[in-house]
């Protein structure tokens, strides 16, 4: 045996058992909760914008609405526009340019504005960081009340290896003590309800 195959022995017969996660009571108000309402006003509040598409529109037309003629990166199922380069997750420098990068996600919270993302979503890491605008398609049955829920969908799984909660605009007060959005991230986020 060699020293490296004794080391991770010895390391996995150290390992800590592992635990059971605690169960966690539901809040009593979800069902009565207007979960469309309290992300719009959650998100509009921290900096974020909620669209909620009409009878009819379609996500393209929504987003032209919003965006004009800005140049638009969609890795979006809902619309087409221009398509992330071939080599963008082996150079992510490239889309350093990006004014508006459209995906979807898989679900959004109501408590807090704040919208599941993972990579089959967004393809590459860097694309909800390194864009002007990020633009979000989310279902309105995709929308959950609180974090607890969040949680077990969550958990729920999906094969995925990097994913996150996005609320919001990027945004710091660490200037002066003055609200700067867009510090080091998208300037804006929309969020574009359909269904």
């Amino acid at each position: 045996m060699s020293s490296k195959d004794l080391i991770l022995q010895r390391v996995q017969a150290a390992a800590p058992k592992g635990r059971t996660l605690p169960v966690v009571e539901q809040p009593a108000n979800a069902a009565a909760f207007d979960v469309v309402h309290k992300f719009t006003e959650v998100l509009n509040a921290i900096g974020g914008k909620v669209v909620l598409l009409l009878q009819g529109q379609t996500v393209a037309e929504a987003v032209r609405e919003v965006y004009g003629e800005a140049a638009i990166l969609s890795v979006s199922q809902h619309a087409t526009f221009d398509t992330l380069p071939d080599d963008a997750a082996a150079n992510p420098h490239m889309l350093q340019n990006i004014e508006v990068a459209l995906m979807d996600a898989q679900f959004g919270v109501a408590e807090n504005g704040a919208v599941w993302l993972t990579e089959n979503e967004y393809k590459v890491r860097a694309l909800p960081f390194i864009c002007t605008h990020l633009a979000v398609v989310l279902k309105r049955d995709a929308l959950v009340p609180y974090m607890h829920h969040a949680y077990q969908r969550v958990n729920a799984g999906g094969d995925y290896d990097f994913g996150l909660f996005i609320a919001g605009p990027s945004k710091t007060a660490d200037i002066e003590q003055s609200l700067v959005l867009g510090a080091h991230g998208p300037k804006t986020m929309t969020v574009f309800l359909v269904g």
